[in-house]
């Protein structure tokens, strides 16, 4: 916000004597911005640049003619306020020293704002230390000439960046104004060495407000330190390494900031599972870590579609890959979650002439081919014979469909098309040397497949 005031310096010792009001003057530029609420505000009717005319006064939208030559600067912001009060809130109507005619410039902001008569060689570099502003990071300096705008930073960001600007000559009317900059204020607590309240510029990060807080305490190393970041009803975790913070991201007022050691978390685990109950964890630990602890999935158990169900919404994980985990919306952990492992519904059927005939998981991130189903029920028994196995298939009309294959051709020829790949559901049937045709084949596949959908093979 502009100061409501400027004032002119007394020279040549501007320091032993009082500033004298600056009056305006025909010539004089004043600009008028009306505060809007909306995120990306659109200019209000009465914003503006407001030239003094010859006649000592200035017309605008909403305040109408208002006379002020001849009077200090202070008084025309009281009087465009005033004129503008049945339009809008005279706290949200800013008005500044847009241009001022004669060969000055004029400083606007700090403790000594005013009128700084042009000398040779007068450059941003010495006027800004007029100003005395105590915090740079939070005040934002302005440079206006013929009322474009070719400057706007923070003073501390400004004097860093050593920009070629400080160092340019300035010119007769140019409008330097410093200003409180719009900030942050957010609260920093846990193991750092000034919590509390801090007041910082916009667009400030996480790594900014830690910095502010006086940095991490020792004594405790920085990968057993996690920050968490609270917004309203919501919170978020975010890793600390090495003092940096990994996925640093902008604060907003209001936020409050706490470092310090990981939060434990109560997960329950059932299902599919060796162990079942209730496990601690570290708060954000990735999945895969709560379904090490209970022991990992029993024989019939599934990763492929882990269920993590967390404020009423189930999530689905696939627990088998660790990078997809992480990714995954349930891949961190929060308290209260319940994770529930599924059973795999896979299964493949192996009878006749073998020697334990039965059915089989089929487990999810494993391939099989009839190779395998055979070892699976312990080889053939003694009247099992390899080149008569006949591989019973649903095909798109629900039918089964029998394919024949003699696996001789590929233990003794390496004829991998004699190894075919199988498919969930899928029933293998082991014949023996006198055979035995396909309708008694499917007969026995379909009597299999009916009894262990009534549950009589489990």
């Amino acid at each position: 916000m502009l100061a409501s005031c400027l004032w002119v310096l007394s020279l040549p010792n501007p320091a032993s004597q009082a500033p004298a009001p600056l009056c305006l003057k025909a010539g004089d530029g004043i600009r008028v911005a009306v505060a809007q609420r909306a995120a990306t505000p659109a200019p209000s009717a009465f914003d503006g640049v407001y030239v003094v005319a010859d006649d000592g006064a200035i017309y605008g939208s909403g305040f109408g003619r208002l006379l002020v030559a001849g009077r200090p600067f202070e008084e025309a912001v009281r009087r465009i306020r005033l004129g503008l009060k049945p339009y809008v809130r005279p706290e949200t109507v800013f008005v500044r020293l847009e241009s001022q005619a004669g060969n000055a410039i004029y400083l606007v902001g700090g403790t000594k704002a005013g009128r700084v008569p042009l000398e040779p060689g007068l450059t941003l570099r010495k006027v800004l230390p007029q100003t005395d502003a105590a915090d740079w990071d939070l005040q934002e300096v302005e440079l206006v000439r013929d009322g474009k705008r070719l400057l706007r930073e923070t003073l501390g960001a400004l004097f860093r960046s050593q920009e070629a600007v400080l160092d340019a000559p300035l010119q007769a009317g140019d409008v330097v104004s410093v200003v409180p900059t719009e900030s942050l204020r957010v609260w920093v607590t846990g193991e750092v060495g000034h919590p509390g309240e801090m007041k910082l510029p916009r667009g400030a990060t996480l790594s900014q407000a830690l910095a502010a807080a006086g940095g991490a305490n020792p004594g405790r190393l920085d990968r057993d330190r996690r920050i968490r970041l609270r917004r309203g009803p919501d919170e978020k975790g975010f890793d600390y390494e090495g003092g940096r913070v990994a996925n640093d991201v902008p604060i907003e007022s209001g936020d409050v900031l706490s470092l310090g050691g990981p939060t434990e978390v109560r997960v329950t685990v059932s299902g599919e599972i060796a162990n079942s109950g209730e496990f601690v964890v570290e708060e954000g630990a990735p999945l895969t870590t709560v379904l090490a602890k209970a022991g990992g999935p029993t024989p019939t158990g599934s990763l492929k579609s882990v269920l993590v169900v967390r404020d009423g919404e189930a999530i689905r994980v696939d627990a088998r890959n660790a990078v997809a985990t992480q990714c995954s919306d349930g891949g961190h952990l929060q308290n209260g979650d319940l994770v529930v492992v599924p059973k795999n519904e896979k299964r493949l059927y192996v009878m006749g002439e073998v020697a334990s005939p039965g059915v089989f998981p089929m487990q999810d991130d494993r391939a099989y081919r009839l190779s395998d189903a055979i070892a699976l029920a312990s080889g053939l028994n003694s009247r099992g014979v390899l080149r008569r196995i006949t591989v019973v298939r649903a095909g798109e009309d629900g039918r089964p469909k029998p394919v024949q294959y003699n696996l001789d051709e590929f233990l003794k020829d390496g004829k991998l098309a004699s190894n075919p790949a199988l498919e969930p559901g899928d029933a293998v049937y082991v014949g023996s040397s006198r055979g035995l045709n396909l309708h008694s084949i499917i007969q026995a596949a379909s009597g299999a497949l009916l009894i262990q959908s009534l549950g009589g093979g489990k």
